[in-house]
């Protein structure tokens, strides 16, 4: 127990070192956004899930802070940001990597999107995005027996859209067609992926 907040074990060096800060970094916590409980120890926990060596130790507290300031809960229980390391120079850094659904959430918390759909378009299904008497329009007929498993996703994948509407009523919507998320994808590595 840390200052009040029950937290699970740690399991590596960056987990201990979470546990020592996490009174500390729970104080930047966006307030009534999430509670320090729920952040910390899912932050603990992401922090568990890197491997020894992959990143220097200061570099996972501060990804947890930026987490924290957004309000952002990291790992993979909400998926809405994740502790990425990379190598920058000659330096192994933690970086936080906040997921479309951690962009989302930004959003309609911030009162900018009032709402948001966003989905992949596989072959076979029947999909039109345009417009319709001045609106953005997208149809997605999605049959009931659609198969999400990874390796089919990947070969049957048509593209991928984004619609929404903003609290002042603007709507859009945004169609990237697979040739354009396959360049996306190799230039963001696993987690694109």
């Amino acid at each position: 127990m840390t200052h009040g907040l029950v937290l699970p074990p740690a399991r590596n060096a960056y987990g201990e070192q979470m546990h020592k800060a996490i009174h500390t970094i729970v104080t930047m916590l966006c307030p009534g956004v999430v509670t320090p409980q729920q952040f910390a120890s899912c932050a603990v926990v992401a922090a568990n899930e890197l491997k020894e060596g992959d990143c220097e130790p200061k570099s996972v507290l501060l990804a947890a802070a930026h987490a924290a300031q957004m309000g952002l809960i990291p790992g993979k229980a909400q998926r809405l940001a994740f502790f990425i390391p990379r190598k920058l120079k000659s330096r192994k850094l933690c970086q936080l990597t906040v997921s479309y659904q951690g962009y989302i959430t930004l959003a309609t918390r911030n009162r900018f999107l009032r709402w948001v759909h966003a989905d992949i378009v596989l072959q076979g299904e029947e999909f039109f995005v345009g417009v319709k008497e001045s609106l953005p329009v997208v149809e997605h007929n999605i049959p009931p027996n659609r198969s999400l498993q990874s390796g089919e996703v990947r070969s049957r994948l048509v593209g991928a859209y984004c619609l929404y509407e903003t609290v002042s009523g603007g709507r859009a919507h945004v169609y990237m067609p697979k040739q354009e998320i396959d360049a996306i994808g190799s230039k963001g590595g696993m987690l694109w992926k």
